[in-house]
């Protein structure tokens, strides 16, 4: 399976696996597959991409649960966005429906800012570079790396 063999050494390798997960049924059947790599591609982007080594993956919450980012991602892409559960106060919803209690939302708000929405942001404000030889019948991608000035926690309040 396709997703075994993934690797992540591009930004574009993460998009990649978020595309996969545009599918529901996708996810449901290899939930568990999906979450090993979910957690892979997320240790790679913040310690290697954005070269935050103090942030613990996965977290724990209070009562020592590991706190399910692959869960945390589907519930709030189905409730529309970060800002969308954000603006309609639904993170106590979000702490339910992750099996916590609803005085978890803050802390679900607070994962989600730290290890999900530093991704989109980057997604939203990375530059691409595409070169089409087409005589050569391929095509040719780079990235432009990320200023080294951007703070990843603070990304939320960068968001127009």
């Amino acid at each position: 399976m396709i997703i075994w063999d993934m690797e992540f050494h591009y930004f574009s390798d993460c998009k990649s696996l978020l595309e996969m997960m545009e599918d529901g049924e996708f996810v449901i059947k290899y939930k568990h597959d999906l979450e090993t790599k979910f957690e892979e591609m997320l240790t790679w982007f913040i310690n290697v991409k954005l070269g935050i080594i103090t942030r613990p993956i996965s977290p724990y919450a209070a009562d020592n649960r590991k706190v399910d980012l692959l869960g945390l991602y589907m519930v709030v892409k189905r409730d529309g966005s970060y800002r969308n559960v954000t603006d309609n106060n639904l993170w106590v919803v979000v702490a339910k429906d992750m099996s916590y209690e609803y005085h978890d939302g803050e802390f679900m708000r607070i994962i989600y800012a730290m290890y999900l929405d530093v991704l989109f942001y980057v997604d939203a404000h990375y530059v691409w570079i595409q070169l089409v030889p087409v005589r050569l019948g391929y095509e040719v991608k780079a990235e432009v790396k990320i200023s080294s000035y951007l703070d990843p926690v603070r990304c939320l309040l960068c968001k127009g």
